[in-house]
């Protein structure tokens, strides 16, 4: 489920076509970055910047996921989560620097490429420093 925040209105600038002409480039770094992660019986995962949800339906499924959250602030991007969405992967609009940390608690909170997408990292840094760990 694909849900709106007040940050949906701002211009998309993410064209889910050029995304995917650079598949191979993003797919290698995720994978490997997903390798290092140690899975947790029940875990619970949001993947920061989560694009078209393909890679975040692999890695809800590889680790074994609970529930995972993929969250995006492109509309453009969301719309191609449909297929990968499920009970326990859901999709949620929004910007990294502005989340409620209520979304949580998380075991892992994952981000294979949100640095380069976010201009307020440093914020979304103050908003995984509050995230309530599961742990």
């Amino acid at each position: 489920m694909v849900t709106p925040d007040q940050n949906s209105a701002q211009a998309d600038a993410w064209n889910p076509a050029q995304y995917e002409r650079f598949r191979n480039e993003r797919t290698q770094p995720f994978h490997d970055l997903v390798s290092l992660v140690d899975p947790l019986p029940g875990m619970r995962a949001i993947d920061l910047g989560c694009g078209t949800g393909e890679l975040t339906r692999i890695m809800h499924d590889v680790l074994g996921c609970a529930s995972t959250v993929g969250l995006d602030q492109s509309s453009a991007m969301l719309a191609r989560t449909v297929g990968h969405a499920s009970p326990d992967l859901t999709f949620v609009t929004g910007d990294i620097a502005n989340l409620d940390p209520t979304l949580g608690p998380f075991d892992l909170i994952f981000s294979n490429a949100a640095d380069r997408k976010s201009t307020r990292l440093n914020s979304s840094h103050e908003w995984i420093s509050r995230m309530p760990s599961s742990a």
